[in-house]
């Protein structure tokens, strides 16, 4: 089973208002882009991001003139971001779980030759 991300468009005739990043599992949603049309008469629109897997994807960006493709592009760059913190930090804890292991080894093979 490969492990890809890939982005589904939706919209309407004016464009595309809607786009669900898919990944890394099959089936598995990443994020949900939208345009958030408010209150028309207020001019309240914005793009909102969602995720519940990537914290760093909930945003909500005010410029409404950027089209969808750079709202999909700083939402790669901020999941890379995440992405590369999570693996950093998994090895930090993996890295101090084999010095607990080896000091014990240690600890053990020193009560050995007592």
């Amino acid at each position: 089973m490969d492990r890809k991300f890939y982005w589904e468009d939706h919209g309407t005739d004016e464009g595309i208002d809607h786009a669900v990043l898919y990944g890394p599992e099959p089936y598995m949603v990443a994020a949900v882009v939208t345009m958030d049309y408010g209150d028309p008469y207020l001019q309240e629109s914005f793009w909102r991001v969602m995720s519940g897997e990537y914290g760093s994807l909930n945003f909500a960006e005010e410029d409404t003139s950027l089209p969808i493709g750079a709202i999909k592009k700083r939402v790669i760059i901020k999941l890379g971001n995440e992405i590369n913190k999570r693996r950093l930090d998994l090895d930090m804890d993996l890295d101090m779980d084999m010095k607990c292991v080896m000091d014990m080894l240690m600890e053990e093979s020193g009560k050995e030759t007592v």
